[in-house]
């Protein structure tokens, strides 16, 4: 068993791996797109008799007084060979924990966080793999990064028994949208960008969350017109813009990744035929599983109740994950990021 470094000659290989057990946070085009925002990539692969066992794009994001954090998002990613197997996979784990410890060291890292891409419906799999951790040096996060609970709605069925199996009221909106003259278009026309920011940003001041700068979805359109890993789907009403979301294509995952919306003429429903609109797509291009991303916990009061109950509309499962997991290399300055990330977030909140 050897832990490799993964060139540019090996990345159809990679995106395969990945394409067959991941999502697009550990694809090789994600970690190029991350690179233009401060983040240095690192590819990983641990190998047996020519086979790959894992994988695990790490980022090491470049922090003050010359420190650094690594993070692998929503990985690293197990062959199906080796998930049932704690014991083998813990062998794998240390393999590249140790590996890794060494691009610690030269990035000045304060911590590494892994975030294992576990559903709950593989829980044998995710209780060994927490075990594994735990007895690696891992503690749980003080934070997630990705959601933590989400909606996924299963498009191997038919278009016809995914409609008949959304609630009423989802169906009513739709067809509402429909019969008032909403439009949904898609495309990835970095033109339309300014069209889409504009929104954004009434989006996120109205709903009360930090906007991403507009660089941010420069490079994210020009990734996936490249790739071929997602579109842009706008709904309008008489040429007036309401509602835009943009949507990403990878393996078996469909993902619902960025969204807003305008004020005015909410009564027209337009979220819903968009949404539709943008699954049905997702189907028609054999993803298997259309994310709707973060809900709420549970039906119990929460900030996020009302994107709850708008997404269980279309009858999607509630899907758990074990959330992120940090390996210490620096204690004290790790106490110090930690505070100094509770403070930003209660700024922003």
């Amino acid at each position: 068993m050897e832990v490799v470094d993964v060139v540019e000659s090996q990345k159809n290989i990679w995106n395969d791996f990945v394409r067959e057990n991941g999502t697009l946070l550990q694809s090789w085009e994600w970690a190029d797109f991350k690179a233009n925002f401060s983040w240095r990539p690192f590819r990983l692969a641990v190998v047996e008799n020519d086979q790959w066992l894992l994988a695990a794009s790490l980022l090491s994001k470049r922090l003050p007084a010359s420190k650094s954090f690594l993070y692998v998002p929503e990985g690293p990613i197990f062959s199906p060979k080796i998930k049932g197997q704690r014991a083998k996979s813990k062998d794998v784990l240390r393999a590249l924990i140790a590996k890794i410890e060494a691009i610690a060291q030269r990035e000045n890292a304060i911590f590494l966080r892994i975030e294992p891409f576990l559903p709950n419906c593989q829980s044998e799999t995710w209780a060994g793999v927490i075990n594994n951790l735990t007895d690696l040096g891992f503690r749980r996060s003080f934070e997630d990064i990705q959601p933590k609970h989400r909606l996924w709605l299963d498009l191997r069925r038919s278009e016809d028994e995914i409609w008949r199996a959304m609630k009423h009221k989802a169906r009513y909106n739709i067809n509402l949208a429909r019969r008032k003259g909403v439009i949904i278009t898609e495309t990835n026309d970095i033109k339309m960008l300014d069209a889409f920011y504009s929104l954004y940003l009434e989006t996120a001041k109205r709903d009360r969350f930090s906007a991403r700068p507009k660089t941010y979805f420069l490079r994210l359109l020009k990734m996936m017109n490249q790739a071929d890993y997602g579109r842009m789907f706008m709904a309008y009403w008489r040429k007036q813009l309401l509602s835009v979301i943009l949507v990403t294509f990878f393996g078996k995952y469909a993902t619902y990744l960025y969204g807003a919306t305008s004020s005015a003429h909410r009564e027209l429903m337009a979220s819903y035929l968009i949404q539709w609109e943008a699954l049905i797509k997702a189907k028609r291009r054999g993803c298997q599983i259309y994310d709707f991303g973060a809900i709420a916990p549970s039906s119990e009061p929460h900030p996020w109740s009302g994107l709850r109950e708008f997404k269980m509309k279309f009858q999607g499962v509630q899907v758990d994950f074990p959330g992120c997991f940090d390996l210490i290399y620096k204690p004290i300055w790790y106490r110090a990021f930690w505070l100094i990330e509770r403070m930003r977030k209660k700024e922003n909140a």
